[in-house]
């Protein structure tokens, strides 16, 4: 049987927990905001690029293949199993080696 003293001592730590919890939804939630921004941005500048001429038929197409795969990336980072925090989560590879859009 568990005494008081172990009952309130569990719940300031779940309260911990929680706020750790919390904070680093908030956290995430913010990097992937910065992250769709970047992107944006990048999109925007590709695009003067290509209306400027300066890049190939093939350069856009591999700005945006990354571009692409960055925002994908981006979005899994507010995800329950974000990137880098367990082995859940792969990015597929083409016949090149090259990263894939989706997830495995």
């Amino acid at each position: 049987m568990a005494t008081q003293r172990d009952t309130k001592g569990q719940k300031k730590i779940n309260e911990a927990q929680q706020k750790i919890n919390e904070g680093q939804r908030d956290i995430n939630g913010a990097l992937c905001y910065v992250d769709w921004h970047v992107i944006k941005a990048l999109k925007a500048l590709t695009g003067a690029l290509q209306h400027a001429g300066v890049l190939s038929d093939a350069q856009l197409q591999d700005v945006k293949k990354e571009l692409k795969l960055a925002y994908y990336t981006s979005e899994r980072v507010a995800s329950i199993d974000p990137p880098g925090c367990g082995g859940n989560f792969q990015i597929l590879k083409d016949e090149e080696g090259k990263p894939e859009i989706k997830a495995a």
